[in-house]
């Protein structure tokens, strides 16, 4: 799923202008961390501005990329200095952009105490209007609120992992029905349910058993973790193998072809990709000189938020 995070939204100064900023990228590091594509409208510092309203630009290149989601991370000013609290602000309230926006309001009111004031339609929110996907402003207090600026400028990490925990929770069900869709696709364009390649020049074979695991203890056996084997030569990938393991955890037996190059004596390399929507991908180069009988442990991240 791809995640636009605007963290230079239109910052009242210099410092509010920092806190966005750094506010941002630990959301998207965190995001990234969990499996979403995520691209920041400040990815460095040196793109950062006070007082520029830049939003117009920011919601053109989502659109561009092709986000599936747009939030803005916004400090609020009031002429009130007691007004405080966070908001959202959206322009078409769609199911969606509304279900995150809840999820993160909720959060913060929660975890930090600061007032939830609730997700409110703004028909003067131009710059949403452009959006091609649902999306948000997310006000995370008031610059002009001393204990709201404080809060949020003396707790960046808490605040970011709210906002990525709201976003994460509430597109839980879309990524869920999207990673199905694809574990369909690929079923359905694997027939049969695995490929083993045999050339006809082939000298010799090296039988390969791969096994998948989780890498926290205790490990545990992964099922249907989509594995392929490509041979790699003069820089070139030849599919050799692509298959499922099964409920122990293992692929099939693997034929690896041997060429046996007398000339050069280089081993034969092999690459071994393993792809499971639960966890983190993972390659790994192999190579085979004159081994029959080998085995393969991948063991696999699972996708989450790590606790700073």
């Amino acid at each position: 799923m791809k995640i636009y995070i605007d963290n230079c939204y239109s910052p009242a100064n210099k410092e509010a202008a920092e806190i966005l900023f750094e506010t941002g990228t630990i959301v998207s590091n965190i995001l990234k961390n969990y499996g979403f594509d995520v691209m920041l409208s400040a990815p460095e510092r040196d793109t950062i501005s006070a007082g520029g309203h830049q939003a117009v630009l920011h919601i053109n290149e989502a659109n561009d990329w092709g986000a599936d989601l747009f939030v803005a991370l916004n400090l609020t000013a009031s002429r009130d200095k007691f007004a405080t609290g966070a908001s959202a602000v959206v322009y078409n309230p769609t199911q969606e952009i509304e279900a995150v926006a809840k999820e993160v309001l909720n959060n913060l009111s929660s975890q930090t105490h600061l007032q939830n004031r609730e997700i409110a339609q703004r028909s003067d929110a131009f710059p949403l209007k452009r959006a091609k996907m649902p999306a948000a402003i997310l006000d995370l207090g008031f610059v002009t609120n001393k204990k709201d600026f404080g809060l949020i400028s003396g707790n960046k990490e808490l605040i970011a992992d709210l906002i990525a925990k709201g976003i994460i929770e509430a597109t839980k069900e879309k990524r869920r029905s999207s990673a199905l869709a694809d574990d369909q696709k690929f079923a359905a364009n694997t027939k049969p349910a695995f490929y083993q390649l045999y050339p006809a020049e082939k000298k010799d074979v090296c039988r390969l058993m791969v096994s998948v695991f989780t890498t926290t203890p205790p490990q545990k056996p992964i099922e249907n973790a989509h594995v392929a084997v490509y041979y790699g030569r003069d820089g070139k990938h030849i599919l050799i193998y692509q298959g499922t393991t099964g409920c122990t955890g293992n692929t099939l037996p693997i034929e690896l072809p041997l060429f046996n190059d007398k000339i050069t004596k280089d081993p034969e390399m092999f690459c071994i990709c393993v792809r499971h929507h639960d966890y983190m991908p993972k390659n790994k180069w192999i190579y085979i000189r004159n081994e029959r009988n080998i085995r393969e442990i991948i063991t696999l991240d699972e996708k989450r938020i790590r606790n700073k």
